[in-house]
């Protein structure tokens, strides 16, 4: 299985864009765990499975536009 979805608006934080900060959640952090927890009853049954979840180099660094996103990473 490949975690491989984003979203990536970008606004300054002090623009408070509530319904961009939910979607990013909901998409980067959310997906990821609802993929995760859907494919687990059916990799266990395989006996051998792999999840590889693909990040982003925003999570190891900030830029002004892209604070919401670069957490959610």
């Amino acid at each position: 299985m490949l975690n491989n979805a984003g979203v990536m608006p970008l606004s300054p934080i002090d623009r408070y864009k509530i319904d961009e900060w939910d979607r990013m959640i909901d998409v980067n952090i959310k997906g990821v765990l609802y993929s995760i927890a859907a494919a687990l009853s059916h990799m266990h049954k395989q006996k051998s499975s792999h999840i590889i979840n693909v990040a982003s180099v925003a999570g190891h660094t900030w830029f002004r536009t892209g604070t919401v996103y670069c957490r959610t990473k």
